[in-house]
C-alpha cells in the first residue's frame, strides 16, 4: 500500500471514529447541539443585521458599529466551534489507546531456536519467532506472507508466486492444518516455518500453504509481510531476512530486519 493510499485509509478510520463519537459521547453531543444552536442564533442576527431590522450604535463610526456587530456574532461561533474542534482533533489518540498502542508494530519477530538441534541427515526446518509484545489484547488472525525472493549470487528476483507460510507443528493444537491464521496472546508467540530440508530427498523448500518451491544451494533475502487484527483493525508490516542453504540439512536464517528490502 502506498503513502496516498494508507494516509486515504487512516483518515477514513478517523472519520468514521468522529461519527461514532458524536453519536455515542455525551461531551461531543453537547459541544455540536451547542455550536448548532449558536449557529442558527448567528445566522438569525446576520439576517436581522442585513435587513436593518436591528442595528447597533455604540459608535457613531458606520466601520466601528459593524465590528462589534461581526463580533456578537462571530465570537461566540467560535469559541463554539473551537470547543467542537477540540474534541474531533483527540480522535487519533482516542483510537490509539483503543487499540492498545496498534499504531505501533505489535510484532516483534526473531530467528527460532529449537531446543534440539537436527542431527545430520534429519530432516530441519528453519523458523521465524513471532511474539505480540502488545498488553492487554491478542493480535487476532495473523499470518505471515513470502512476498519475494532474491537471489543474492544472481542479483534478482526468482519467486515464482507470493504465498502464507505455514505455521509450525507447535501450533498444530490450534490451527489444525498448520496453514491457517492464528490468534496470538497478549505476550505470547507463534512460531512460523519458512522452509525445510529433506537430505535423504537432496531437497529443501518454502513451507507454502499451497503447493512447493524448491530452493538450491545459495544466499537470499526473503521479503516478508506479517500481518494481524486488532479490534477489527487489520495491520501488516514488511520485514526482510536473509537463508542460507549449502545442501543436505545446513539450512539457516539470520537478520531479521524491520522495513522492505532494498537492493
Amino acid at each position: 500500500m502506498n503513502e496516498k493510499d494508507i494516509t486515504k485509509t487512516y483518515w477514513k478510520i478517523v472519520w468514521e471514529e468522529v461519527k461514532r463519537v458524536s453519536r455515542e459521547d455525551d461531551d461531543m453531543r453537547g459541544h455540536k447541539r451547542v455550536f448548532l444552536w449558536i449557529l442558527f442564533l448567528a445566522t438569525c442576527l446576520l439576517i436581522l443585521f442585513i435587513s436593518n431590522k436591528i442595528t447597533i450604535d455604540f459608535f457613531e463610526n458606520a466601520l466601528g458599529n459593524l465590528g462589534i456587530e461581526i463580533i456578537l456574532i462571530v465570537g461566540p461561533l467560535v469559541v463554539s466551534a473551537y470547543s467542537l474542534i477540540r474534541g474531533i482533533i483527540r480522535i487519533p489518540a482516542r483510537l490509539y489507546e483503543k487499540q492498545g498502542g496498534f499504531l505501533e508494530n505489535p510484532f516483534s519477530i526473531e530467528v527460532y531456536k529449537p531446543e534440539r538441534r537436527a542431527k545430520e541427515r534429519e530432516n530441519k526446518w528453519v523458523s521465524l519467532q513471532i511474539n505480540n509484545i502488545l498488553p492487554a489484547k491478542p493480535i487476532e488472525r495473523c499470518h505471515v506472507r513470502l512476498d519475494d525472493i532474491f537471489d543474492i549470487k544472481k542479483k534478482k528476483s526468482i519467486i515464482r508466486d507470493q504465498q502464507n507460510l505455514t505455521w509450525s507443528g507447535r501450533e498444530h493444537n490450534v490451527v489444525q492444518t498448520g496453514n491457517q491464521p492464528l490468534d496470538i496472546s497478549s505476550g505470547d508467540f507463534g512460531i512460523c516455518d519458512v522452509a525445510k530440508a529433506e537430505p535423504n530427498n537432496n531437497s529443501a523448500y518454502y513451507t507454502m500453504w499451497f503447493g512447493k518451491e524448491y530452493i538450491e544451494p545459495g544466499e537470499y533475502i526473503l521479503s516478508l509481510t506479517v500481518f494481524g487484527n486488532r479490534d477489527g483493525y487489520s495491520k501488516s508490516y514488511p520485514y526482510n531476512i536473509k537463508l542460507i542453504f549449502e545442501g543436505s540439512n545446513e539450512i539457516s536464517l539470520s537478520g531479521v530486519n524491520e522495513g522492505k528490502f532494498v537492493e
